[in-house]
């Protein structure tokens, strides 16, 4: 379940970096953070060496590649077993909320699908976090140490620019000295 959630919060902070927008700023209908939280900020950034932040961000540049190879897989399962996106979402998330399959207002055709489709993509849920471990393992910092730094940065929005800034920095460069996909 920690791989899982490891593999999920590093999705989520993939996008957040990949955006070219700034990080959110406060607004009047979002509630004031917690003054224990604002004084946490900046320790947490000091926590941080610059090393572990490159190296944070040479895990997610080299992995993205592999998690978009697994979405691609994931949605190609969803077309072979011909039901939706929304279809699928509505089940898994209903299912999560304990609601009963009745609840859900689809057809028993529309939740076999669904149960082929979850075994399937649960195999590549796996695979997949067993590779985010690799990667992580090979980087030379502990799964551990990776998940406190990825929760730093999305509790800091100032360690969240700076590691945007590497990414571009890194995304750029990378970009340069490879050559395109279709040559491998």
């Amino acid at each position: 379940m920690l791989k899982k959630l490891g593999v999920l919060l590093l999705v989520v902070l993939f996008a957040a970096c990949q955006s070219d927008t700034e990080p959110q700023q406060q607004t009047a209908d979002q509630p004031p953070q917690d003054p224990m939280m604002q004084e946490q900020q900046p320790m947490a950034d000091a926590d941080v060496s610059d090393d572990e932040l490159e190296t944070f961000v040479e895990v997610n540049i080299t992995f993205q590649e592999t998690q978009m190879g697994a979405q691609e897989e994931m949605m190609g399962i969803l077309e072979e077993e011909d039901i939706s996106i929304e279809n699928y979402n509505q089940i898994a998330q209903g299912m999560q909320m304990g609601q009963s399959e009745e609840d859900l207002e689809v057809s028993s055709d529309e939740i076999d699908k669904f149960e082929r489709a979850s075994e399937r993509v649960a195999e590549i849920e796996e695979r997949l976090d067993a590779e985010f471990e690799e990667a992580v393992a090979a980087s030379g910092m502990d799964s551990e140490r990776f998940m406190e730094i990825n929760m730093m940065i999305q509790q800091n929005p100032e360690l969240m620019q700076r590691v945007q800034q590497m990414i571009q920095q890194e995304g750029g460069m990378e970009g340069q000295q490879q050559p395109p996909a279709d040559e491998y």
